[in-house]
């Protein structure tokens, strides 16, 4: 591709005096891209941008700080501005292999985080970092000539490699994020233009970018156009970097405890045919091994995922094997949760429905207007005595009036009044059948339906210090003063934490993540607020029974699951949160014992993350291929399948009772149904008159006496 495209892409940024452009070029020559062409965009022209296919990636960092000194990078405080851009173009031709997509992930981390993190430390103070990133860098955009597929870029292979690879060693607490990162496709033709954008403040990992076809002077529309409004209840965990705060705190030897029964189950049937064992890299530093034949492999930034560890001299010659690093990212699990409680709307306002507003509004206006024009006509006509509106009002609820003999004679006044009576006659009809069709409807129903629908109101935010007081003080029992009633009670199976009680396992991760944003100097907008709020002391949770108790005993568990049922199946206000795909047949299960189809599953998910299975194999190993073919054949998730339609084999708590309790299926089944119409208010409304007329009669007594 040629330099105009790229002129264009340039000319079509929004121009003005406080804008400007940070250029780097890799295979054109600098001094033949004339900036003077660019009217007011003060542009920094890096030299040439290092050859992306060399291994020798740790002198990148150095190299870029030589660079952007020698060309004054950091000289350009005059024009900082919320409208600057880096541009970074590769044109440079290769031969894709098959270990292309990992060569493009160390493009995209280099330019995504390590670039952006030491241009922010290239700049003087007194700009924090954090007045750096808003003011200094609105966004980078990456230029690629590759003839390269969109459709590649979305498959398996670009969604499992980025930034897991140890080429570059980083910590996640020192890097620093650009919101906005676009990646531009070039095509042949210089017509239709391929960006692909990633907005939020975390790893730009390449199956979160959204892509379309546009041409360039539509490529800075697509910065907004493109935005996803922020998901308030969708958390990176990784990027957060929840997995190691939590598994440092998982006590025993047992460190399955942060993956699935089928997650063990599956990769038991992948290394229970080898010589080989599946370990937990903790804590995420090198220790020894009792089988002397037993390599256990520790990465950096991989320690919180299981590593396939094999007897390597079985595959050693002269003591030299060959080895490769395979990723398999697995199914996606979220939280959801499931409720039949429901929320019946009791108003009068139904007495309204039969009219649209306009009609009720033109009924008003024409009484009004009838009865002063009548009066006016009586008044002028002999000053006749007449109580027109109670005349007009009473034609409405189909009550006469008698009207006098000399009044009923006159012409006029028929003509004013009569066409009125004949009008309140259709309306009232109307209206009587409008009516008993809503009292004979059922009440309108309002069901929870995503989390935000569970938050109670919380407007206010309390000191820092005040936050982590509120963390550990947050559980206590549903009946304490302090908890509010018309709160949900958010239900869990419990946990055991680093602390003496029980927790649910979903509120220790946002405890977690708020306790974490405390200490961090990025943070997603809003993401600090939507958290306390959710996790606020007016919420009630699972009360401390068995306060004290180091070890989760059977029993005690069991309790747990038969309160959470039967508080369940009450309807009243409180959701039980567990995996998708455990909802389902849970769901399933509780409506077969009632009955009913009265148990909903929330719309939206909270906390979506992944597996990612990392393997060190020689190469000669099939152990990679054999764990997806055991994923595509539907192995994956049997066993929670079979566990939830049958139970665990200690598991007593069947269709006959629960061996602790020793309670029947009846003990679980709801309220009974409830009068659930409008008609309802019918009785209110007689309830009422008989106490206005129970008055009016002690009113007229006492008047007698």
């Amino acid at each position: 591709m040629s330099t105009p495209l790229l002129h264009n892409i340039i000319l079509s940024h929004p121009i003005h005096s406080r804008c400007h452009w940070h250029l780097a070029f890799q295979s054109i020559q600098v001094e033949n891209y004339h900036q003077t062409a660019i009217p007011l965009v003060a542009a920094v022209t890096l030299s040439a941008i290092p050859n992306f296919y060399n291994d020798n990636w740790n002198n990148y960092i150095e190299m870029w700080n030589v660079t952007a000194n020698f060309n004054n990078w950091g000289s350009v405080q005059s024009s900082r501005s919320t409208c600057s851009y880096v541009l970074l173009y590769l044109n440079k031709e290769s031969t894709f292999d098959e270990n292309f997509s990992v060569r493009f992930s160390k493009i995209v981390r280099f330019v995504g985080i390590n670039f952006v993190g030491n241009l922010n430390q290239l700049l003087d103070p007194p700009y924090t970092q954090s007045e750096i990133r808003t003011r200094q860098i609105s966004g980078i955009i990456l230029i690629l000539s590759f003839s390269l597929e969109i459709s590649a870029m979305k498959s398996d292979a670009y969604n499992i490699h980025p930034f897991y690879n140890p080429v570059i060693n980083f910590e996640p607490e020192v890097l620093n994020y650009v919101e906005n990162f676009a990646i531009l496709f070039l095509p042949r033709d210089n017509y239709d233009i391929t960006i692909c954008l990633h907005h939020q403040l975390s790893f730009p990992y390449l199956k979160n970018f959204q892509c379309e076809k546009t041409r360039h002077k539509f490529i800075f529309a697509a910065f907004t156009r493109l935005r996803v409004p922020p998901q308030y209840w969708h958390f990176d965990g990784q990027r957060l970097n929840m997995d190691r705060y939590l598994a440092l705190r998982k006590e025993g030897d047992d460190h399955w405890t942060g993956f699935s029964e089928t997650s063990r189950y599956i990769m038991y049937q992948v290394v229970k045919s080898v010589n080989a064992s599946l370990v937990w890299a903790f804590p995420c530093v090198p220790r020894e091994s009792g089988n002397s034949n037993l390599t256990v492999i520790y990465y950096r930034d991989e320690c919180l995922y299981p590593v396939v560890s094999y007897d390597l001299p079985r595959f050693q010659t002269n003591h030299r094997y060959t080895s490769t690093h395979e990723i398999v990212l697995t199914t996606v699990d979220a939280y959801q949760f499931v409720t039949c409680y429901t929320e019946y709307e009791l108003s009068f306002r139904f007495y309204l429905r039969p009219f649209h507003p306009q009609v009720w509004i033109s009924i008003g206006t024409t009484l009004s207007s009838l009865a002063v024009i009548v009066s006016l006509y009586l008044k002028l006509a002999g000053n006749l005595k007449f109580p027109v509106l109670i005349f007009f009002l009473g034609s409405v609820f189909e009550e006469g009036y008698p009207i006098p003999g000399k009044l009923k004679n006159l012409s006029i006044f028929r003509l004013l009044t009569w066409h009125w009576c004949l009008f309140a006659v259709v309306l009232t009809n109307c209206y009587t059948g409008g009516t008993i069709d809503v009292l004979n409807s059922k009440l309108n129903q309002v069901t929870p339906t995503t989390f935000q629908d569970l938050v109670c109101s919380q407007k206010t935010l309390p000191s820092e210090a005040g936050r982590i007081k509120l963390i550990r003080d947050a559980f206590g029992y549903p009946d304490n003063p302090k908890f509010d009633k018309d709160c949900f009670a958010l239900y869990s199976f419990p946990l055991t934490y680093d602390i003496d009680y029980q927790k649910m396992d979903q509120y220790t991760f946002f405890r977690s993540v708020l306790t974490n944003l405390m200490y961090r100097t990025i943070i997603p907008p809003n993401l600090n607020e939507a958290l306390y709020t959710f996790i606020n002391f007016r919420h009630r949770y699972f009360p401390k029974l068995g306060q004290g108790e180091h070890n989760l005993r059977r029993a005690y568990h069991k309790n747990i699951e038969t309160v959470i049922q039967k508080d369940l199946l009450t309807c009243g206000k409180s959701v039980f949160i567990e995996k998708s795909k455990k909802l389902v047949p849970y769901r399933e299960k509780l409506n077969k014992w009632v009955k009913s189809d009265k148990l909903k599953i929330s719309r939206d998910k909270i906390l979506e993350t992944s597996y990612l299975w990392k393997f060190d194999v020689p190469k000669e190993f099939d152990v990679p291929r054999k764990f997806v073919r055991l994923l595509e054949s539907g192995i994956y998730g049997e066993m929670d399948q079979l566990t939830l339609r049958y139970g665990k084999k200690d598991d007593n708590f069947s269709r006959r009772g629960n061996y602790l309790g020793g309670g029947e299926t009846s003990d679980l089944s709801g309220p009974p149904l409830k009068l659930g119409s409008s008609i309802q208010t019918v009785f209110y409304i007689v309830l009422m008159l008989l106490g206005v007329a129970c008055v009016a009669f002690l009113v007229e007594e006492t008047i007698k006496i």
